[in-house]
């Protein structure tokens, strides 16, 4: 009797545990982020993040470089800082490139693709040793 009873509770815990499982199987899992901002970051976006990263790593620890995107530009930053800009991409019609100077001025440079991004790969190096306070000779 004492074993009938045992048996009984045995059934009705795995039966219990059988339907939850199923119906934590039949929900929608809810990590995929809405984009309810608008922002979307492209494939370019991306190519010219590394682009960039490629340009610095000789000067700068690559892990440091980092991005964000915003509705009207992708600004690759410093320590994941945003008082530390290292240049913002504008790619959505013409496509620019873009440093802010020490008083945070906006200097446009047009590109006609991507690759001219290694153009400027000495303003880049600037920006760096200027965020950094290294003082060049």
């Amino acid at each position: 009797m004492i074993s009938d009873a045992i048996n009984e509770r045995l059934k009705s815990a795995l039966n219990q545990e059988k339907e939850k499982d199923a119906a934590d199987a039949t929900k929608i899992p809810s990590t995929t982020p809405e984009p309810e901002s608008g922002i979307i970051t492209t494939e370019e976006e991306i190519e010219g993040f590394f682009m960039v990263k490629s340009i610095l790593r000789e000067n700068i620890d690559p892990k440091r470089i980092t991005y964000r995107d915003a509705l009207s530009y992708f600004a690759i930053l410093l320590d994941d800082n945003n008082r530390k800009t290292i240049c913002r991409l504008y790619l959505n019609t013409k496509k620019y490139l873009a440093v802010l100077d020490e008083h945070k001025k906006e200097t446009k440079y047009e590109l006609e693709s991507l690759d001219d991004l290694y153009k400027h790969a000495g303003l880049l190096r600037e920006v760096i040793n200027r965020l950094e306070g290294i003082k060049i000779k």
